[in-house]
């Protein structure tokens, strides 16, 4: 009679575990999980492009060349040689924090789509598991 009370309570404690935790199994389907998935890819498309496409021309800009050629003495070419340094280092430090952002919004976007599956995956489990076996210990 012991071993049936255990049973009849560990089965209700699982369905009361399965009312609690009962997902939606169409919830890839859903309106709000594609609309976080389309936020979390427009920000690693945006982050993307900043880190990998954004300002890597920087010695091909017309503008550079145009005005290297206007430069007539060298207290004007070292002046422009400064500003160039600077922009240089403020592009570094641009594409630095852009480079840390697409990594911050892919590793978001990996632990969106792994808590997804690891929902999907634990409600399998909760209906797969139809009562736990508790055996009784033997004091001999």
């Amino acid at each position: 009679m012991g071993i049936e009370h255990e049973d009849k309570q560990s089965n209700n404690l699982i369905n009361e575990v399965k009312l609690k935790t009962t997902i939606d199994r169409n919830i890839v389907g859903q309106p709000t999980w594609y609309l976080i998935l389309s936020i979390y890819a427009l920000l690693l498309t945006s982050t993307g492009f900043v880190t990998f496409f954004y300002n890597n021309n920087f010695s091909l800009r017309n503008e550079h060349i145009e005005q290297l050629a206007q430069i007539k003495n060298s207290e004007e070419l070292q002046i422009y040689e400064e500003m160039i340094l600077a922009e240089v280092q403020n592009i570094k430090d641009v594409n630095n924090i852009a480079n840390q952002a697409f990594n911050v919004v892919l590793g978001s976007l990996l632990g969106f789509l792994s808590a997804t599956l690891t929902t999907l995956d634990a409600n399998e489990d909760l209906e797969s598991s139809g009562s736990i076996n508790v055996k009784e210990k033997d004091d001999r």
